[in-house]
């Protein structure tokens, strides 16, 4: 079985955009690795607003 997940997105509305970051957690993550991961992802795309 495969399957995709979406770990960076920006919606951009008329007068506001939301930007998320996920990542694909697995039986040996940490959560304190994966939730700095998340971060970095989010800054890089908030990065593209500056």
């Amino acid at each position: 079985m495969r399957f995709n997940i979406i770990i960076r997105s920006i919606l951009n509305f008329k007068k506001t955009s939301e930007v998320s970051a996920a990542s694909g957690v697995v039986l040996d993550s940490s959560s304190k690795k994966e939730f700095n991961e998340n971060f970095i992802k989010a800054k890089s795309l908030l990065e593209l607003y500056k």
